[in-house]
């Protein structure tokens, strides 16, 4: 039984790694919106969409 508790706690391991990568990814695009003027965000649609 101890085997089946390291394999999941090894998955869950690389699946917060994972998690942790695709965060950093997304938030990297967001900043490069903020240095690039062909990326701008609409905070006017986006607040449309969200109701405000």
């Amino acid at each position: 039984m101890p085997d089946t508790q390291k394999s999941f706690f090894s998955f869950n391991w690389v699946l917060k790694l994972f998690g942790a990568a695709v965060l950093l990814l997304v938030l990297g695009v967001g900043f490069l919106g903020y240095l690039t003027p062909g990326m701008r965000i609409n905070w006017e649609t986006i607040a449309t969409m969200c109701g405000f």
